[in-house]
Formats: C-alpha cells, sequence, structure tokens
C-alpha cells in the first residue's frame, strides 16, 4: 500500500516516537523484526539476551528445588517400608496424598492411620465355649465385695491412666 508524502511523514514521526518511548520500544521492535528479521536493535537484543538468561536460572531453580522435594519425598517413602507394605503405601499415595493434596509422607501415613478403623485382635480364650478363670479366686471367696470394689477402683485407674 503507498501512502502520501505527508501520511509518511506522520506515520514516521509516530515510529520514532513509538521507539523513543521505553514502554512500547520493544514491543515496536519486535513487530519490525516480524516484518524485517535482519533488522537489529542493539539494546533489544540484549534485553532479550538478559531474559533468556534470567528463564534459564530460573528454570534451572526449579529443576533443583524439585529434585530436593523429590529425594526428600524418595527418604520419607523409604522410611515407611518399616511400618507399611506396598500396598498400604499404594493406598496412602492415591487415597490420602493425591486424594488431600498433602506433599508429605510422614503427614499422609498419620491421616492414613487416623482413617482406618481400629484392629481388634481376636482372643482364642474368647470365643463361645471358653472358660473363664477368675483371677485372685481366693481373694474372692474370702471377701467378694472387698476383692470386687478393689478391682472396680483398680480398673478406674488404669482408664484414667490411658487418657
Amino acid at each position: 500500500m503507498t501512502y502520501d508524502p505527508a501520511t509518511q511523514e506522520q506515520m514516521a514521526k509516530l515510529l520514532g516516537k513509538l521507539m523513543s518511548e521505553p514502554k512500547t520500544r520493544r514491543t515496536v521492535g519486535k513487530a519490525i523484526r516480524e516484518v524485517e528479521p535482519n533488522v537489529r536493535f542493539p539494546d533489544l537484543d540484549l534485553e532479550d539476551l538478559k531474559e533468556e538468561l534470567r528463564a534459564d536460572r530460573e528454570k534451572e531453580k526449579a529443576d533443583r528445588e524439585t529434585e530436593k522435594l523429590e529425594e526428600k519425598l524418595r527418604t520419607q517413602r523409604d522410611r515407611l517400608k518399616d511400618r507399611y507394605s506396598d500396598e498400604q503405601l499404594k493406598q496412602i499415595e492415591e487415597d490420602v496424598m493425591k486424594k488431600h493434596g498433602i506433599f508429605d509422607y510422614e503427614i499422609a501415613a498419620k491421616v492414613y492411620a487416623a482413617e482406618q478403623p481400629p484392629v481388634r485382635e481376636s482372643r482364642e480364650e474368647n470365643h463361645h465355649g471358653a472358660t473363664w478363670k477368675i483371677p485372685n479366686f481366693e481373694k474372692y471367696f474370702k471377701d467378694p465385695r472387698g476383692t470386687a470394689l478393689d478391682e472396680a477402683h483398680q480398673a478406674i485407674a488404669e482408664l484414667r491412666g490411658q487418657r
């Protein structure tokens, strides 16, 4: 498209003004490079290089932090292998860490333990038809009321001590 000399002069002044403004210089310089790739602006080239180096440093920093976090997680997971099976570790990862967004195996293991129903040990001697053995039978035989009170107080003391 061809413009008359007055319009061309206005456009040249505007381009000069845009290139002299720090806020617009970079954007206009990039637009000019899109049309004319061989045009060089040393100050913009330097800014682009600085930006590229800054981005590389930030990426390297993020990579180092990611590696530290991964190592921490590996160490924590290895510590949990003593207490949990591979299946339980998988449940901790899937059901707790991913579900709740937890990135700490130790905290996730505590949540997992809290969510698990308590394990009740079955005692064979408590099955149907088992015979009961009364502790201190002689004491109960001599003083049933006093022995029962003593045992009750002892049981209450044990319960209070467990709180």
